[in-house]
């Protein structure tokens, strides 16, 4: 999801401001009695004022046993172009006469 425009985030910047909204979550933390809600309530202003943290996606990519593997994939383009550039030119290919 990317990011509001500069000029979104400023209307609603003044709208949480002009309606006390940072009062207003301050006394529900205050009242807050169950820690989980507090500490989700804790979290989700912390994300807001200080951004989160860096998230690590690790991404490992590998041929499965049952394909052919990728070097393989690409000699058999490669070949594939050949002939398609030998049948365009109109080259018999080896061994068809």
């Amino acid at each position: 999801m990317a990011r509001p425009l500069n000029s979104v985030m400023h209307k609603f910047q003044r709208i949480l401001e002009q309606s006390n909204a940072d009062k207003r979550f301050l006394e529900v933390l205050k009242q807050t009695k169950d820690p989980d809600r507090w500490l989700r309530a804790y979290e989700f202003a912390y994300d807001r004022a200080y951004g989160k943290s860096i998230q690590i996606n690790e991404n490992i990519n590998t041929d499965d046993i049952d394909r052919p593997t990728t070097n393989t994939l690409i000699e058999t383009i490669g070949v594939l172009r050949e002939e398609l550039d030998r049948l365009r030119k109109g080259t018999v290919m080896a061994g068809e006469k």
